[in-house]
């Protein structure tokens, strides 16, 4: 199916995220809890791979908003916002947003959308992809490739220079490794 199940939100931390939609059909029918809605998982350890503890954190209805203040220790919220749920189509469907590093405001054009302060973070603009009313996103580093965004300067600079000695095993062949701007982008 070209349609997600889980979406896993990786933290960077033992402590990482699962959102589903809980569609009550077939074996899911008789749930006791969480009919036709989005949950939000929380799992402490195992990476989503191995068996660990998890915690049922939210189950949102149309409309509602889950916030995780402090995502991944960046000090900056996480919010996760059900847009729609669909369930006169098979299968049926949740839309939803996810916004980092402000709170969830609502828009329906950039106008309505305050700059934060930070230069690091781009432009807030409105983003109305997911429908109407859209949510106040930043557009990312406002920095070309190849640059970096110094945060106490509110300044794009050069990435620092990089030595590479690289000292391989007797399987050399099996070796690979990229080098990237501090934007992320691979230098080819």
């Amino acid at each position: 199916s070209k349609y997600p199940v889980v979406l896993k939100i990786e933290t960077g931390t033992l402590q990482d995220y699962f959102v589903g939609f809980n569609r009550a059909v077939g074996p899911n029918a008789q749930n006791a809890e969480a009919d036709n809605e989005v949950t939000i998982i929380q799992v402490e350890g195992g990476d989503g791979l191995n068996i660990a503890q998890s915690y049922l954190k939210a189950h949102l209805i149309s409309g509602e908003v889950y916030t995780i203040g402090n995502f991944a220790n960046t000090e900056e919220p996480l919010s996760i916002k059900v847009t729609s749920i669909d369930l006169s189509t098979e299968p049926g469907s949740a839309d939803i947003n996810i916004v980092f590093g402000s709170d969830l405001h609502e828009c329906t054009r950039s106008a309505e959308c305050f700059d934060d302060g930070v230069y690091c973070n781009g432009v807030e603009m409105c983003d109305t992809d997911a429908g109407i009313p859209g949510v106040c996103v930043s557009s990312g580093n406002p920095c070309e490739s190849g640059l970096k965004c110094v945060k106490n300067t509110q300044s794009c600079t050069a990435c620092d220079e990089v030595t590479i000695q690289l000292t391989t095993d007797n399987y050399a062949g099996e070796t690979s490794w990229d080098i990237k701007y501090c934007d992320e982008v691979t230098i080819q």
